[in-house]
Order: structure tokens, then sequence, then C-alpha cells
């Protein structure tokens, strides 16, 4: 058991004004999402999106509700 016992919720959606993911970058998206389906994860959207040029991304929720989001590629600076 926690002491003190957390308060508060996750954020009810990915457009939610402050921090509301933690984001993981993977070497091959589709492979990440493969096994993470044959675990029995799933997916809020069915295939990896694009998230700009050679970027993608696809995003779950962990138990508590917390967005989870793997991407693959880099985002230049």
């Amino acid at each position: 058991m926690l002491d003190p016992l957390p308060a508060g919720g996750p954020y009810p959606t990915l457009t939610h004004v402050g921090i509301n993911r933690v984001a993981f970058r993977v070497p091959d998206i589709d492979a990440t999402t493969a096994s993470l389906r044959e675990k029995g994860i799933t997916f809020l959207s069915e295939e990896p999106q694009s998230l700009g040029p050679g970027v993608r991304g696809i995003v779950t929720t962990d138990p508590d509700g917390v967005y989870v989001q793997f991407v693959e590629g880099r985002i230049a600076p």
C-alpha cells in the first residue's frame, strides 16, 4: 500500500495542457507494436501514425490510464 495514497487521476485526453504521457523511442515501431499486441496490449489507433517526416508513433494507456507513447525516428531540433 502506498503511504500517502496518491491523489488525482490521469489526464482525460492526449490534448490536455501539461504533461500527460510518457514516451519511449523504439528502433522498430512495427515490431514493438506487434510484440505488445501479442501480450494483449491495445492501442488508441490501429496503426502507428505519422508525426512528421520519418517519425511515427502509437499510443496506449497503462493500467492507471496514463498515456504511453512509442515513437520511431527522431524529430529534428
